[in-house]
């Protein structure tokens, strides 16, 4: 966009759908390639690489965390929302921290989530509304 090579977090790149700024960079790309111009890579990195449980003080590798069968339960828990196999009218008025406490997620893993899922909406579980969260997936 600048002509130098800019680093973009997922704070400025976050969703595909609907997203204007991939959609500029997508016809930037095409207008460099057919003018035989400097290339424009996006790079998708996993998010998060590392959880830091703070209770207990511990940041624990991902793909490590990941293989726990609550941090397995969150990440499942929160993948149901996107199947469509939860019926509306029982979450609208659910908040995101309601959702996992009724799928039994453990309390420390709510605090995972709180860190994971809520930081992306700006606010903690019990702020956040499950219907947005199920529209935003």
């Amino acid at each position: 966009l600048t002509g130098e090579p800019q680093e973009l977090g997922p704070e400025f790149i976050h969703g595909e759908a609907n997203n204007k700024l991939l959609e500029l960079i997508g016809a930037l790309t095409k207008r460099r390639a057919a003018s035989s111009g400097r290339a424009v890579e996006l790079v998708e990195l996993d998010w998060p690489n590392y959880y830091y449980f703070g209770k207990e003080g511990t940041l624990v590798h991902a793909a490590d965390a990941d293989e726990w069968p609550e941090v397995r339960a969150v990440h499942e828990a929160f993948e149901a929302l996107s199947d469509g196999s939860l019926p509306p009218e029982k979450t609208r008025e659910q908040s995101l921290l309601q959702y996992f406490a009724s799928r039994g997620i453990s309390s420390r893993a709510l605090d995972l989530a709180d860190a994971i899922f809520a930081n992306d909406y700006g606010a903690e579980s019990d702020a956040v509304g499950l219907a947005e969260v199920m529209t935003e997936q």
